[in-house]
């Protein structure tokens, strides 16, 4: 996620700053203060546009249909 433009907060000598999870006694999750999830989805999107911008070169099949990627739409009543 890094190399495609996510920002995780990091520490004072530069490396990604992580923090304990779930239960486990050692860090092992990076985060970006609370909007860990709103950072990861802005990089996903931003991604998705780069490859639609590039015409689909980096996802395309040998028969020249898009291949490895999926999306679902959901409708949610808010």
């Amino acid at each position: 996620m890094e190399t495609w433009g996510a920002l995780f907060d990091r520490t004072k000598d530069g490396r990604i700053s992580q923090r304990n999870f779930g239960g486990h006694g050692y860090p092992r999750l990076a985060h970006v203060g609370d909007r860990t999830g709103l950072e990861l989805i802005r990089t996903l999107q931003q991604k998705i546009v780069a490859l639609q911008q590039e015409g689909q070169e980096g996802v395309q099949g040998l028969r020249g249909a898009p291949e490895g990627l999926s999306g679902v739409h959901r409708h949610t009543e808010c």
